[in-house]
């Protein structure tokens, strides 16, 4: 996987993800929110499918969905596309990892699952890690 050495610098927003009245995903919409975000709000670094983005209500597919969305129509546009790949399965999390890397995300983000107390911290980086393999 290929990486940038360029530093992040700046805002990164959160983004949400845009859904039909129907409660499908929305993604014709995902392009005209980065001309928005660009334009309008002068933001060049988002981090997508988190919390504030739906991300953990998304099935997988719907994340891998709206993660090459936004990496597709943020080429030339955004700076960084950060992919929130938690899960509170390890193979999931491995998955969007490598969908992510596949797709030429920025870099990802992810959490270690939350529902299990590690024992300690060395478990807490276990975990990350594996996801990241």
């Amino acid at each position: 996987v290929k990486m940038s050495s360029k530093r992040l610098s700046g805002l990164v927003a959160a983004t949400f993800t845009p859904l039909t009245n129907d409660d499908e995903i929305n993604l014709p919409v995902i392009g005209q929110y980065i001309d928005y975000l660009v334009k309008v709000q002068g933001i060049r670094n988002i981090f997508v499918n988190g919390t504030t983005g739906e991300g953990m209500s998304l099935s997988v597919e719907e994340r891998k969905l709206v993660a090459e969305e936004w990496i597709n129509k943020g080429k030339g546009k955004l700076d960084r596309v950060i992919i929130h790949v938690g899960s509170l399965s390890i193979k999931e999390s491995q998955q969007m990892a490598e969908h992510a890397a596949k797709c030429n995300a920025s870099g990802i983000a992810v959490i270690s699952p939350f529902f299990f107390k590690p024992q300690s911290t060395g478990c807490i980086f276990m975990l990350l890690f594996q996801a990241i393999v």
